[in-house]
């Protein structure tokens, strides 16, 4: 899978998460445990995962 396409995945999952107000949810390229967090300062978004280590950062 090219990088485009694992972020277009992974940031669905996430979006999906913040959605149902869940910080963590499943990575969908692993399976691994994957967190993300909203800063308030700027509403940038920092997300990752465990096991694969897959990370966005705006």
């Amino acid at each position: 899978m090219d990088t485009y396409k694992k972020l277009a995945v992974f940031l669905s999952a996430q979006k999906e998460a913040e959605k149902q107000g869940k910080n963590e949810f499943t990575c969908p390229l692993c399976g691994g445990r994957a967190k993300w967090v909203r800063y308030s300062l700027n509403d940038h978004l920092h997300a990752g995962c465990e096991k694969c280590e897959f990370y966005i950062m705006e």
